[in-house]
């Protein structure tokens, strides 16, 4: 990331917009940088959901995020989740969710990025467990490789995304919006 940084700041400008990044370590190595959050994109997709949800942060890194914009959204409420991972490998082996009966419950996973999907698969299994009766997946970033069938199958019933990734098409499992409608205007601060 230290490469790409160091050529975006060699181009000097006024001001870097990064919509709801993956690390802190970018906003520290980018000069100038105005980090927008998924605030009003997360407030945009549940304003549509006409069901009870709840808000689920799917790991450790999430939780921060997750508390901050439950905060933001009038204090919705959170169910926090943790990986659990082969300490060898680093795989995922099981998910850990802190809550009983989630029975006629919307859970909605929010996050920042879904490559692979394993930690969404494995987490909306778990979720099912818990009696949900939807899951939606909203991520501000969807990189394509996750497997929609198995994402499908493993209890998700729609993703909504941004197209910060071009070259995804909307479907009705897919839900994709134009990241522009949450970035700030032209001179806005």
């Amino acid at each position: 990331m230290k490469v790409y940084a160091d050529l975006i700041n060699q181009q000097h400008y006024q001001k870097v917009c990064i919509f709801d990044p993956h690390s802190d370590v970018v906003v520290a190595l980018l000069d100038n940088v105005q980090v927008v959050k998924n605030h009003q994109f997360v407030r945009n997709v549940v304003n549509d959901l006409r069901s009870d949800f709840i808000l689920v942060s799917p790991d450790a890194g999430s939780n921060k995020k997750i508390f901050e914009l439950s905060g933001q959204l009038g204090g919705l409420p959170v169910i926090r989740a943790d990986k659990i991972r082969d300490v060898r490998n680093g795989a995922i082996i099981g998910t850990e969710i802190y809550c009983d009966d989630l029975s006629g419950k919307t859970a909605v996973i929010v996050d920042d990025i879904c490559a692979g999907g394993r930690t969404f698969i494995e987490l909306a299994k778990k979720l099912k467990t818990k009696n949900c009766k939807e899951i939606i997946l909203l991520v501000s970033h969807y990189e394509g490789t996750a497997d929609e069938k198995k994402l499908m199958e493993s209890g998700i019933d729609a993703i909504y995304t941004t197209d910060s990734l071009p070259g995804f098409v909307a479907s009705e499992f897919l839900n994709v919006k134009n990241i522009w409608q949450f970035m700030p205007a032209q001179g806005e601060k």
